[in-house]
């Protein structure tokens, strides 16, 4: 089943660029509003495409002035919107256009920019020296872990759109290549330092509050980089001059290669020829993962997981021609 989605899949890229030969093309009549001006673009004609979603999101929110109605527009359930997807166009004729893609996120977890995670406990410290936990009736120093995430995912694509229709109707397809580079970056700071006191006194911790840890982990860093081929269909409707709102369907695969997870770890030990224990430091790397993967925009990435469709352009999208 696997070999005949991706024969079928090869067969429609391969058709879309075989006709891309073709400068011809199919023609439409140009349509103008009342004011005289073309509402269809032509050959020759620049367009920026972005998530609408935001927008509609207004609009209906604006039924209530100055006050969250909690509507919001959602997708179809084969697509998946992203707003971090720019699509530039440029018309070679008034049905064919050249498109290049860009998408861009900084995520600690899908669409959240840099997470950070705090941690507070009550100080090893202190907990070990009062044996009677608050006797005195002051709360205990509290410290804190600190672990910050930090992810990113670019892809870069280009391809050709090709277009017809009727009126202010135009239906697309077309095909693209995508170049995807990502990674994601874990540090955790603790508050409790690894040294000779701490072992001395039974509270070198990692912060939680357990003594006797002499282990634990400080980086962890995995970056990945892939390729995908991307078909797509979709629809505007012109509801301005040049100005169209849309939405677009792909399907796509693509191959990933995933390099070795690169793990700094603290550890508290004697090492060799030493005769006391001191804080140390080393690196361990992971396993390699490649792989291919296929599917709809609403399903898994074929590149990292990080982005869905492996740089899907937005359900609901908005143009501009200039």
């Amino acid at each position: 089943m696997k070999k005949k989605e991706i024969l079928v899949a090869a067969l429609m890229m391969g058709a879309t660029m075989t006709y891309a030969q073709d400068d011809s093309g199919p023609s439409f009549e140009q349509i103008e509003n009342k004011n005289g001006r073309e509402i269809l673009p032509v050959a020759g004609d620049i367009a920026i495409q972005f998530d609408a979603s935001p927008l509609l999101n207004f609009a209906l929110d604006a039924v209530n002035i100055m006050d969250y109605n909690g509507s919001s527009t959602s997708s179809p359930g084969f697509t998946d919107g992203n707003g971090s997807v720019i699509v530039g166009k440029y018309f070679l004729t008034d049905t064919k256009a050249v498109r290049a893609k860009f998408q861009f996120q900084t995520n600690g977890g899908l669409g959240t920019a840099n997470s950070k995670v705090t941690q507070y406990f009550d100080s090893n410290q202190e907990v070990f020296l009062d044996a009677t936990p608050n006797a005195n009736g002051d709360e205990y120093t509290q410290i804190e872990d600190v672990q910050k995430t930090k992810s990113h995912a670019v892809v870069l694509g280009g391809g050709l759109e090709f277009r017809r229709g009727y009126a202010r109707l135009q239906g697309f397809y077309g095909g693209e290549l995508l170049f995807m580079k990502g990674g994601t970056k874990t540090t955790t700071e603790y508050g409790t330092e690894f040294n000779l006191e701490g072992e001395t006194n039974g509270y070198n911790a990692s912060g939680d509050g357990f003594s006797g840890v002499n282990t634990r982990i400080l980086e962890v860093e995995n970056s990945s980089m892939g390729i995908g081929l991307r078909g797509f269909v979709g629809v505007d409707y012109f509801i301005l001059p040049k100005i169209s709102i849309g939405a677009e369907f792909g399907w796509g695969f693509g191959y990933e290669s995933t390099a070795q997870t690169e793990t700094l770890t603290e550890d508290w030990a004697i090492l060799d020829g030493a005769t006391t224990a001191s804080s140390n430091e080393s690196t361990t790397l992971g396993n390699k993962s490649a792989g291919f993967s296929w599917g709809t925009d609403a399903g898994a990435s074929a590149i990292s997981g990080a982005i869905p469709g492996f740089g899907s352009s937005a359900a609901l999208n908005l143009t501009a021609h200039f």
